[in-house]
Formats: C-alpha cells, structure tokens, sequence
C-alpha cells in the first residue's frame, strides 16, 4: 500500500543550520576546548557526585587548564543544550541476558515522548 507523502518532512527544524554550522566551527561545542570535554566526561561516566565535581574545582584543582566551567552548575548549563529533554524524559536503565551474559540498555518511555 502507498501513503502519499510519508516519510517527507514537515518542515525545517527552528535553529537546526546554525547548530549544524556551530558544530562544523567549533569542534568541541558546547566545550571551549578538548580538555574541557573530557574531563566533564570523565565526570559522568565516572558517575563522579556533584558535591565532589564542586569540590574538585573550589579547591582549586581545576585551575591548571580551564576547561570552560567552574562547577557543576555551569557544567549542567553547557550540558543541556545536548539533551533538552532530559527534564521530563528521563533515561531508564534495562537489561538483556542472553544466558551467557548480561547487556545494559538505555530507554525512555516511549508514550512520554509522543505527549
């Protein structure tokens, strides 16, 4: 069976080229640097606490290289462009075992993202 026009956008996405053209300007964006994005994500793959993200730079071991961000505050800010969503889409955590071994998968809840 053929649907006419299925499949064809609806329209163009408000601000979509220039995140397109800001990303080919600026390899690191939202971070001002290499550095900066690594070591924010070290911090979350690293599960490091927020308290501890603070601490890390108040006690000044985050002034040798700056990586854009002073605390977990404005980490938070330069990370929330990347997932808009995150504040009523959250992440659930699943898992698959396949008798041999046991795979981690990641889902939002699909009737959430159609409200």
């Amino acid at each position: 069976m053929l649907y006419e026009g299925a499949g064809e956008s609806i329209g163009d996405v408000k601000g979509f080229e220039q995140e397109q053209t800001n990303l080919c300007q600026h390899r690191w964006s939202p971070f001002s640097s290499a550095h900066g994005f690594k070591l924010a994500s070290w911090f979350i793959e690293g599960k490091v606490p927020k308290s501890r993200i603070n601490e890390y730079f108040s006690s000044g071991l985050g002034n040798a290289s700056s990586p854009g961000y002073s605390s977990m505050h404005t980490l938070e800010n330069l990370l929330q462009p990347l997932d808009p969503h995150s504040a009523y889409l959250q992440w659930n955590k699943g898992q698959v075992d396949d008798g041999k071994r046991t795979w981690p998968f990641f889902y939002r809840n699909v009737l959430d993202c159609v409200r």
